[in-house]
């Protein structure tokens, strides 16, 4: 039989990788680098997705009313 485990403080990975935690650690300065630079780069993918799937729809948009007004 095992107690329930404690309830245990998340840290948030923001204040994990400040500079102060990682100032002896110049790979690992590097690491949280290089996923902060992935996760901006996946977050700009994402908006530009975005907005292409909104063009999109409003090319869509733009069609139909088109062909509507030619069979008038």
């Amino acid at each position: 039989y095992h107690s329930a485990p404690s309830r245990r403080q998340v840290v948030p990975m923001s204040e994990i990788w400040t500079d102060a935690n990682t100032q002896d650690f110049e790979s690992l300065r590097a690491i949280r680098n290089f996923v902060s630079n992935c996760q901006a780069r996946e977050e700009a993918a994402r908006e530009q997705a975005a907005d292409a799937d909104v063009m999109s729809a409003q090319d869509l948009i733009e069609f139909k009313l088109e062909r509507n007004l030619k069979s008038i």
